[in-house]
């Protein structure tokens, strides 16, 4: 059914029982400075009632979608099936967008219509104290080696070629759903990885930066709320999905130059992954993780490093 109202941007919030934070979340959209957005709530099996306090927010931009729980990766696709805007942003159910957090990126996209990526800054807040965190791109600085240009009064940094291949050391650990807008097309065109609960963001984002062109600005726009649902005590809870996304993106059909990347990326996991056991002192499996990354150029002498650190250390 045609919507009455232009939609620039097709906002996708998965949900599953986030009934204690839903409400905030719709707020920040609802108080955009831009006001032609759809929000595409999508109820991944809620049984808290998270549906109906969406439910409660009586304004026509705003879609409730609801399915069976499938995973958030499944609902977001669901979410991109009905997305119609021109670009497409993404907000967790129990996250935050700043006022001007669409309206900044509109600008840039407006200014550089070859963009296929705009990515901002965000930090983290405790759900008890809330207490601010340091920023992600003060946690994460190879960006910064991107060349820095004024794009309508905002300071960006922005690739010239492939986002790709333009970032140094492609750490996916500054590119979350939440600070992204992306053009719809370019959007639309990629999936989430359904059963995967873990990096699935990265994994979709790697799907789609191939060939973009992308903007980083360094203004905090979105907030992301640290609860303990939210939380990994165990680093290698995090390093074992990111070393299955690197190495499935390398069977995607990618370009040569993008999938070589890929590779990079799965042997600075294999060498994590090393380094986090050998510190733990499961010799057997630092081993294994540093016999892998061998295998890989680019990895080759820090794994020589790794397993001579395990000779010398009994």
């Amino acid at each position: 059914m045609p919507l009455s109202f232009p939609v620039r941007v097709s906002i996708i919030m998965p949900c599953y029982n986030a009934a204690r934070f839903i409400a905030e979340a719709i707020a920040s959209v609802i108080a955009q400075t831009e006001s032609s957005w759809e929000l595409l709530v999508i109820d991944d099996g809620s049984t808290d009632g998270s549906a109906e306090v969406a439910g409660r927010f009586n304004d026509p931009r705003i879609r409730l979608i609801s399915q069976a729980n499938a995973g958030v990766s499944a609902a977001r696709n669901a979410g991109l099936a009905c997305a119609r805007g021109e670009f497409v942003a993404f907000l967790d159910a129990d996250d935050r967008m700043r006022p001007d957090r669409l309206q900044v990126a509109l600008e840039i996209f407006a200014r550089e219509p070859s963009l296929g990526v705009v990515v901002c800054d965000f930090v983290r807040f405790e759900q008890d104290t809330g207490t601010y965190l340091p920023t992600q791109f003060e946690l994460v600085g190879s960006w910064r080696a991107i060349p820095e240009r004024v794009v309508n009064g905002i300071a960006v940094r922005m690739t010239e070629g492939c986002a790709v291949l333009a970032h140094p050391y492609l750490q996916p650990t500054f590119l979350w759903t939440q600070n992204v807008l992306v053009r719809g097309d370019r959007a639309r065109a990629a999936r989430f990885p359904v059963g995967v609960a873990i990096c699935e963001d990265a994994w979709y984002l790697l799907r789609v930066l191939p060939g973009a062109r992308m903007a980083i600005v360094e203004q905090v726009l979105v907030e992301l709320r640290r609860h303990d649902a939210n939380s990994f005590s165990d680093p290698a809870a995090v390093l074992e999905p990111l070393l299955a996304m690197f190495t499935a993106l390398q069977r995607e059909g990618f370009s040569e130059a993008v999938t070589a990347r890929y590779r990079e990326g799965e042997g600075r996991a294999l060498l994590s992954l090393g380094y986090h056991y050998r510190t733990r002192g499961d010799r057997t499996r630092a081993r294994w993780y540093y016999g892998k990354a061998l295998r890989m150029p680019a990895a080759r002498l820090a794994a020589c490093r790794g397993l001579v650190a395990l000779v010398l250390h009994r």
